[in-house]
């Protein structure tokens, strides 16, 4: 039996004041944003529905069978003439244990199959050591180090 994660698109009636507190958490933020988005809800909607149209290529909340939220996957900086993307997993502590590379994987398998890339990338803070630590145990391979990161 092969378990698999539930990837929903987001939707903020549903999802807008989580993904808000996820962006906005000081201690989380930090792992995945190089800048805090904004200080108050209504100013995060509108900012991330922007981000959602012109930055994020995919974006999905990964949700439990009942539908609490999990975390997000989203792929980004897709580049269709040289058929490399990046992608970013994050899961709220709760659920960190394991199912961080289940989504990882889901989500790249996802990529593959819909577009024709060749190669997947990941920043990842030098700081977060868990999460770099993580995705080299599921295959990726560092290949730089950018210097303001």
């Amino acid at each position: 039996m092969v378990l698999k994660l539930k990837f929903a698109k987001y939707d903020s009636r549903h999802h807008g004041k989580v993904v808000f507190e996820w962006m906005n958490n000081p201690e989380d933020q930090v792992l995945f944003l190089a800048n805090r988005l904004d200080n108050c809800f209504q100013d995060f909607e509108g900012r991330f529905h922007d981000l959602l149209k012109h930055f994020y290529h995919n974006f999905f909340i990964v949700e439990t069978d009942s539908g609490e939220p999990m975390g997000m996957v989203y792929s980004y900086d897709l580049k269709s003439m040289d058929r490399h993307c990046k992608i970013a997993i994050y899961l709220s502590p709760k659920w960190r244990s394991g199912h961080g590379a289940l989504a990882a994987i889901q989500l790249l398998d996802y990529m593959f199959c819909r577009y024709p890339l060749k190669r997947v990338y990941c920043d990842i803070y030098s700081y977060n050591t868990e999460s770099l630590a993580c995705t080299l145990q599921c295959g990726f391979e560092e290949i730089g180090r950018i210097p303001e990161y």
